[in-house]
């Protein structure tokens, strides 16, 4: 009896002890130490093809262009994907570079130019393909402009509300991070129901034996990298790739010694004859705090604009007069 009655107090204290952690996690309310997205607000949260994928459900003026679906004669219609860079965080939507650099366009080529900018904040490589196998249809752009940035080769997974960013964990056969070997339906349905056994998860998680960051973005460009041209071939587009550089050191430390995760990128793109530019090109004679609004990759209004003037003479000498 005493054992049983001592097992019995084990089994409370333990079931206290959860429901504690529980409740402080919840009322603490720390993110999972991972990237995640979660559907909340005016924000969509949907698969395609079992790649989540996100967008906003508002009136955002660079991505829902009425020249889009109100074309003209002789329009140029380019498109944009890429994650929060291009998306623009942190800066006013009408500062985004994607707008000026259509007005831009415009008036260098004397043709109507229709620019959507299809980046989100937090997309890697497989949800920029699944936007533009999704969009490429619809809008039938001449030109695409992709940004390549080092979450690319990043990997998410839905579950329910939410979409998480596992490319550096352990996962079961699911895709999903799991705690002392439950997987499947179980698994999936504390990561649903228990914000702790979710933070645990992913905290605990970290693949440790996975590739080195160099060897990862090797696989990365040469096979998943390959997808972006043959999807725009297929569509009659012309794709121009844009390395985007780090914002925390100097770009002329930058060009000195360039980042060994573009290099097996850029490798890539020469050996393929694919026209791509570093945006530290763009930015000669500036310093990173005159136009980062962040020390990640995030431009202000200044370096925005700098993008819009800098692309415009890139696409003009790409295409004297227009494609």
């Amino acid at each position: 009896m005493k054992h049983f009655s001592g097992g019995v107090s084990l089994l409370i204290a333990i079931v206290l002890c959860i429901g504690v952690g529980e409740i402080a996690i919840r009322t603490i309310n720390p993110a999972p130490p991972v990237q995640f997205v979660r559907s909340q607000g005016n924000l969509n949260l949907f698969e395609h093809n079992g790649v989540p994928v996100w967008e906003e459900q508002s009136d955002n003026p660079i991505r829902y262009r009425s020249c889009a679906t109100k074309p003209t004669a002789n329009q140029v219609r380019i498109a944009i994907f890429g994650s929060s860079i291009f998306y623009g965080s942190s800066v006013p939507a009408e500062d985004n570079f994607s707008l000026a650099l259509e007005g831009q366009l415009q008036e260098r080529w004397n043709r109507p130019v229709c620019i959507v900018n299809y980046a989100q904040p937090a997309f890697a490589h497989q949800n920029k393909m699944a936007v533009a196998e999704l969009q490429m249809g619809a809008f039938k752009p001449d030109i695409v402009l992709w940004e390549i940035w080092l979450n690319d080769y990043g990997r998410y997974v839905l579950l329910n509300d939410t979409a998480y960013n596992v490319g550096k964990l352990i996962t079961d056969e699911d895709g999903f991070p799991f705690l002392l070997g439950l997987s499947g339906d179980t698994n999936k349905w504390l990561l649903s129901n228990s914000r702790l056994y979710e933070f645990a998860a992913f905290s605990l998680s970290e693949d440790r034996n996975r590739p080195k960051e160099l060897d990862a973005w090797r696989t990365f460009s040469a096979t998943h990298l390959a997808d972006v041209p043959a999807l725009m071939k297929t569509h009659g587009a012309d794709v121009h790739f844009a390395l985007c550089p780090v914002l925390h050191t100097p770009f002329q430390a930058q060009r000195e010694t360039p980042r060994a995760e573009y290099v097996p990128v850029t490798d890539f793109l020469q050996q393929n004859q694919l026209p791509f530019v570093s945006l530290l090109d763009f930015f000669e004679g500036k310093t990173i705090e005159e136009v980062r609004i962040d020390t990640c990759c995030h431009y202000n209004s200044d370096g925005h604009a700098i993008l819009a003037n800098q692309f415009t003479e890139y696409f003009a000498k790409a295409y004297p007069t227009g494609p």
